[in-house]
């Protein structure tokens, strides 16, 4: 899978980035996508997540992954790598309480971009990450975060 082959790209692009100033940054771009995929518990594929939301059908996931509500950032191969704090126990569609909405809030499609958006401190949210801000029940603002990220002129 992705995290897999991310150390041995990762080897390739360290001697590229020795000479070139593109290479280090895609160096730092593979390093930044380890780490959101270890981020808050890491990640699990869509046979787990079909099992952690309730036992639903591979096709069920694959439908929230593709109506916007439910992260899945793509691994290659048509797999795809759910980050595990999204989920949560007892509510009604198993996630976050205010995730499918801050999720149909962006304004950028990339799920990479959408992860770093809630894993990295925002301004709009008083330097709080909006992951924290969901769990704490600030699903507004974190969606009306969400709405200006990505935006040209906007944090």
């Amino acid at each position: 899978g992705y995290e897999a082959v991310l150390p041995l790209i990762e080897d390739l692009v360290l001697e590229d980035a020795r000479k070139s100033p593109l290479a280090r940054a895609r160096l730092r771009g593979i390093r930044r996508k380890r780490e959101m995929l270890d981020a808050e518990g890491g990640t699990v594929g869509t046979i787990e997540a079909a099992q952690i939301l309730g036992g639903i059908s591979k096709q069920a996931v694959d439908k929230r992954r593709k109506r916007g509500t439910i992260l899945a950032m793509p691994k290659g191969g048509g797999e795809y790598a759910f980050p595990l704090w999204q989920f949560a126990e007892n509510t009604r569609d198993g996630l976050l309480p205010g995730l499918a909405r801050v999720l149909r809030s962006f304004s950028v499609e990339n799920p990479w971009m959408q992860a770093e958006f809630m894993l990295a401190p925002n301004a709009r949210l008083g330097g709080k990450k909006p992951l924290n801000a969901l769990r704490d029940g600030e699903v507004g603002a974190s969606a009306l975060a969400a709405s200006a990220y990505g935006v040209h002129g906007a944090e």
